[in-house]
């Protein structure tokens, strides 16, 4: 009885849309915006974006089908040497906050992110304090970032959408580096992080654990916005889920 009125829900709702002239008869939107005719609380809107098949389940659609549609939908789009450019410059960019929030705010202040970079970094602060031959937590770090996010972007690039997993590689690659040379700078030419614990040699007075917790978060946030905005993703976390997805949709 439901699965009859969620069909004939349906097809009341797709000839509104159409009369309306938001949607074509075959599914392709007309450049217009209208809001999908869902129940309350799910009124959802339908941007028109090329090839996006709308109002194509016979069940509502919720903010996480939207969200996927427009997300696959992009990945499809095509692909120019602009757009390549503009991505990977987005990845750099993305890059530079957030192992420049590490580097400087999070690595040297025992802080551990959240995610895989979270992992990543609570196993190189305690390979630098039992191994200390290996490095220091910022050159372990920069390998681990790579060893423990680029198999996860590969699976992304294989079942998910080849566009983002080789962006996500990218980005890891970006970070590793960046980190590396933020090192190295440190090492030539005294760039000194932020110490934020009186007992650190670099420690000075005024500095606050606040206001390095607030550093590291606006800053490696402001990185990760860009990666969200730009690929709807933002590192390790959501390539995971998203390969789970993959193989257990329900």
């Amino acid at each position: 009885m439901s699965r009859t009125l969620i069909r004939l829900l349906y097809t009341i709702f797709r000839k509104k849309a159409i009369n309306r002239g938001g949607i074509s008869a075959s599914g392709s939107p007309r450049g217009k915006v209208f809001f999908a005719s869902l129940p309350k609380r799910r009124k959802i809107p339908c941007f028109s974006l090329p090839k996006v098949v709308l109002l194509k389940r016979l069940a509502p659609l919720t903010r996480a089908d939207y969200t996927r549609e427009i997300f696959m939908e992009r990945q499809n789009e095509s692909y120019s040497a602009k757009n390549v450019a503009v991505d990977l410059g987005i990845c750099l960019l993305a890059a530079a906050c957030v192992s420049g929030s590490l580097y400087f705010f999070s690595n040297y202040n025992s802080f551990v992110p959240g995610g895989v970079t979270g992992v990543a970094s609570l196993l190189a602060s305690l390979l630098a304090e039992f191994f200390p031959s290996l490095g220091d937590v910022s050159t372990i770090l920069s390998v681990l970032i790579l060893v423990l996010n680029i198999p996860i972007f590969v699976l992304v690039a294989i079942f998910v959408s080849k566009r983002t997993g080789i962006m996500l590689s990218f980005y890891a690659l970006f970070q590793s580096l960046l980190m590396l040379l933020l090192k190295e700078l440190h090492t030539s030419t005294d760039l000194s992080y932020y110490a934020a614990w009186s007992s650190d040699p670099l420690y000075e007075e005024g500095n606050s654990i606040f206001f390095a917790a607030l550093g590291v978060g606006v800053i490696s946030g402001f990185g990760f916005s860009l990666m969200l905005r730009q690929f709807g993703a933002s590192g390790g976390t959501f390539a995971i889920s998203a390969v789970i997805k993959h193989f257990r949709p329900e």
